[in-house]
Parts: C-alpha cells; structure tokens; sequence
C-alpha cells in the first residue's frame, strides 16, 4: 500500500497525546484515494453487470446470504429493474441508498447500497421487500 505524504487532513483527537501517535493518525487518514480503491477492488469480488460495476465484499456477502437468504449477485440484478424506486437509506450520518425491486429470479428486494466516485456500486445489504415497501413500488 502506498501511503500519500500530503498534510494531515484530519487533526489529532486531542493535543495531549503524544507526538508520535498524532503522526501515525496524520499518516493513517491521509491515504491516498487511487490506492484506497485499487486496494478495495484486489480485496473484494468485482462484478460487472449490464455497464454497472458492483464491488461485493464477500465476507458481508456470506453473512448477507446466511441471515436474508439473499446473494449478492441476486441483489445486483436489482438494478436492471426497470421499475426500480430509489430511496434514501442513511443512518448514523452516513449516506446510504436503497433501491427496491425485482431481481432476476422474480423477488422484490431491498438492497441498501453505496456509489464510489461513480466508478462502482458497493452493495451493503439486501433482503426481501417488508410490506410497506412493496407498497411503496406498487405506487
């Protein structure tokens, strides 16, 4: 990993600690973007989809998988619905969209997802529509 030597964006939490680690948090949150992504891409499955780049951890993937029973890959076919509603999903001030509808298997998804400087798609979880939001795409 290559790590830019820019000026620390960020400021130390606080001026009592010592030197050094105020460096060491100076270097962790000035890493460069270009390197940041290349190394997300090299860690997770990369997917292109109908012109869409989807970035699929594949740890959440699993987890995703075990807890909704839905993949991924079933989610990000979501986004070829050309009924697809999108809807904001942020919590915790960290922005997030969901889109709700139909994979390629026929079921009405809720897929929570991240764009990256529009080069891809990240998505965060997917599960079955609950009732109110099958309402909301039946409108």
């Amino acid at each position: 990993m290559v790590l830019s030597l820019l000026p620390c964006k960020y400021p130390s939490p606080s001026p009592l600690l010592p030197t050094f680690w105020q460096k060491d948090f100076c270097l962790y949150n000035s890493i460069d973007k270009v390197n940041t992504m290349a190394i997300i891409l090299e860690l997770d499955n990369r997917s292109d989809i109908n012109g869409s780049t989807f970035v699929l951890s594949r740890n959440k993937a699993v987890a995703n998988q075990r807890k909704h029973g839905v993949s991924f890959d079933d989610a990000a076919t979501v986004f070829d619905d050309p009924l697809f509603i999108l809807i904001d999903a942020s919590r915790h001030d960290e922005q997030r969209e969901a889109v709700i509808g139909f994979d390629q298997t026929g079921c009405l998804l809720f897929v929570v997802h991240i764009e990256v400087d529009h080069a891809f798609i990240r998505i965060i979880s997917a599960r079955r529509a609950e009732p109110e939001e099958e309402v909301l795409y039946a409108k």
